[in-house]
């Protein structure tokens, strides 16, 4: 198991240095430290990054956006590479990019490029790359700012759909909430309210009656029961991440053009800066197949990689490789302007329109969300009241 240990260090030159490392155990971490020509002075285990290394498995797009941009400033105003990657190491508050930092600084001391360094580090593959083939056309400031503007426009999309969910899934959590708080506290109460007046001759609702009759039961053996209750429902988010799922969705046009447009904008973003980097055609189109979400836009970059192997060009490997209409012909098009610099502005130009149809149908899925919602709490509030106060008030009026 892969743990994270904090650790003082004194460099060849007798600096101090300190930082995180993940390592197996302590020794690894001793024998990892001295491999990269440092003398550990102390290495502690820290449980506290060891979790958040679970729980970040995945970098924030707005913390990659603020990094990179802090770090093409820097060497825009022409400080050192080191000096800029050290001054940036305590700058990200995301885990996973501050890991990436503290790493990132110690092979830079160790004599490695930017690039190297930052694949060593663990940075993002795409990213290294980019860095890579910038470094010896001296445009490295410039990469680094163009890849946070890409980060930048990915994180507007995702918080969109992360807005989108955050309603339902308050309300979903609150309907569990009320639904078992009525079983367990509410339904004794209104019980004891009807075994007060039993001596008139009132009988309680029949659909009453089944939901008091299933609260006992419930009641009975309320901890196994409540374990259960939850349990079900975890299930259920179990399912609804899982891929069975997102192929039922899939099945919905809206949510599928809304899901294609989301990986293509992001996927589409990085294909514009990579070949901004006159790196080899052949090698473009697989790596960003290896970044897509989508099973379709996986196949479709596959696609086009094979056709560029074969010898097409990219406008003729983009409109057969299989994507979107709506996007393969855009892409094309922007493909066919004449030379590197006018494709990565049609390109850019064509990303932007991608991020605002992206936002634009966001906007009305989101108000399709607030509906169902707002529609799904008034049945929530509903059925709790015909289960509590509705009989009350029904016996009442067969009393009067």
């Amino acid at each position: 198991m892969e743990k994270v240990y904090q650790y003082l260090a004194r460099t060849g030159g007798g600096q101090s240095t300190e930082g995180m490392i993940v390592a197996s155990d302590e020794d690894a971490a001793f024998s990892i430290l001295r491999q990269r020509g440092l003398q550990p002075l102390a290495v502690d285990f820290s449980f506290v990054d060891t979790a958040n290394l679970f729980l970040a498995p995945k970098f924030s797009p707005d913390a990659l956006a603020a990094y990179y941009t802090g770090l093409g400033l820097r060497l825009k105003n022409g400080m050192d590479a080191i000096e800029a990657v050290d001054d940036m190491r305590d700058q990200p508050s995301h885990f996973r990019v501050k890991l990436c930092a503290s790493e990132f600084l110690n092979f830079m001391r160790s004599g490695l490029k930017l690039g190297q360094a930052m694949e060593k580090a663990g940075f993002p593959e795409r990213d290294c790359y980019i860095i890579q083939a910038l470094e010896q056309g001296a445009k490295v400031a410039k990469g680094y700012e163009n890849m946070a503007r890409d980060y930048e426009r990915t994180a507007s999309i995702q918080k969109k759909i992360k807005g989108m969910l955050l309603e339902p899934a308050f309300m979903g959590i609150v309907g569990i909430l009320a639904v078992w708080a009525t079983m367990v506290f509410a339904v004794p109460i209104f019980q004891k309210v009807f075994r007060e007046i039993a001596s008139a001759g009132v009988h309680i609702p029949a659909y009453a009656q089944g939901f008091y009759h299933f609260s006992d039961l419930f009641d009975a053996h309320v901890v196994m029961d409540s374990i259960l209750y939850y349990g079900f429902f975890v299930a259920i988010v179990v399912f609804l991440r899982s891929r069975v799922f997102k192929k039922m969705l899939d099945q919905l046009s809206t949510l599928r053009k809304f899901s294609e447009m989301v990986d293509n904008a992001a996927l589409w973003g990085g294909f514009q800066l990579l070949i901004d980097t006159s790196m080899s055609p052949q090698v473009i189109p697989d790596m960003l197949a290896k970044s897509a979400h989508r099973a379709d836009t996986r196949a479709a970059f596959e696609a086009m990689g094979i056709l560029i192997k074969r010898g097409e060009k990219y406008p003729q490997a983009i409109r057969l490789a299989g994507f979107p209409s709506y996007i393969g012909k855009d892409a094309a098009s922007a493909m066919e302007a004449p030379g590197i610099q006018a494709q990565t502005e049609s390109l850019n130009m064509m990303n932007n329109i991608l991020a605002m149809r992206v936002e634009e149908m966001a906007e009305k899925v989101v108000t399709l969300s607030h509906i169902l919602t707002t529609v799904g709490a008034g049945v929530m509030v509903l059925l709790i009241m015909m289960f509590t106060f509705m009989p009350v008030m029904i016996t009442e009026l067969h009393m009067a």
